[in-house]
């Protein structure tokens, strides 16, 4: 029997917080998803895990005996990664972030950090895990929870608004309807991220009916936003990862109209490794870089 290791992780994370709901926030997937887990945990074991009540739920005994064995595993887990962690070299920087994020912002600044650290950058999305142990620093899109044993810092507050390249900008300035423009549409975007999509921004800026939020392309991330700036329709993203296409001229807003979600980038580091000095370097540097970029108290429009 080989059985899930997100399946044990999230049945140990909902006897631990006590409800659906405290895991789903904790494991940031939906709590549907969380029962879905569960309940193919215990038809695959043969077993009830959990029983339902109005206060919840609770571990049968058979569940409190594999909580108390996942504890200690996962416990041990945890000791294992941290030693290897302590053993390799202390110079290197292990950061998982957002695609978009990474390729429009990030890379393009790296190089002013130094590089005197070997800094190793990976998909944030793709990643089976929510808290990779092998992260030194996390950066995530959305409305973070506070997370056992990490500390959280807020980087941006961010708006959504369309871009396209000059020409397509021209175009529309011209009279060019949005019903008559392409639609580029995001795919693998995570449900953490709280991506409103052309409909919700539609109805947020009160473009409803506007242009067809049906029809366009669908691309996956890592492509969208050369799709953009090669002219093949418009795109709806973000302030930081328009930012240096905006300045640049590379991108333009054909349209005044944006909104805010709440949502924004959050550096999230390991408390157990917030004293070490390549992590506090590139904390400060990133704080810096974000700074000169955003300035405190400049709207995001202002800003991009």
């Amino acid at each position: 029997m080989r059985t899930s290791l997100n399946s044990l992780r999230t049945f140990e994370t909902v006897v631990r917080k006590g409800s659906i709901a405290a895991a789903a926030c904790e494991l940031r997937v939906t709590p549907g998803a969380v029962s879905r887990q569960i309940k193919s945990l215990e038809v695959e074991l043969d077993v009830a895990l959990l029983t339902r009540d109005h206060r919840g739920v609770r571990p049968t005994d058979a569940g409190e005996r594999l909580q108390q064995d996942l504890q200690a595993a996962f416990s041990q887990i945890a000791k294992t990664v941290e030693g290897l962690g302590k053993r390799r070299s202390r110079n290197r920087l292990s950061i998982f972030c957002p695609p978009m994020f990474a390729s429009a912002w990030l890379i393009p600044r790296i190089d002013r950090f130094g590089l005197q650290s070997e800094v190793v950058i990976e998909d944030k999305w793709t990643c089976n895990d929510t808290y990779p142990p092998s992260a030194d620093l996390i950066i995530d899109y959305g409305r973070p929870t506070p997370v056992e044993g990490f500390v959280a810092q807020k980087l941006t507050d961010e708006e959504i608004f369309p871009v396209c390249n000059p020409e397509l900008g021209q175009r529309i300035a011209q009279g060019c309807g949005l019903a008559d423009v392409t639609l580029l549409h995001r795919k693998g975007i995570p449900e953490t991220a709280h991506w409103p999509g052309w409909k919700s921004f539609a109805a947020a800026v009160n473009l409803n009916g506007a242009f067809d939020d049906t029809q366009g392309l669908h691309l996956s991330t890592a492509l969208i936003l050369e799709a953009a700036r090669n002219g093949k329709g418009l795109l709806l993203t973000n302030t930081a990862v328009a930012h240096d296409d905006l300045a640049t001229g590379r991108l333009v807003r054909p349209i005044a109209e944006s909104m805010q979600n709440g949502c924004g980038y959050w550096l999230q580091v390991p408390r157990s490794r917030l004293r070490q000095p390549g992590i506090a370097a590139f904390r400060a540097w990133l704080q810096d870089e974000i700074d000169e970029c955003f300035p405190r108290g400049a709207s995001a429009s202002d800003s991009t």
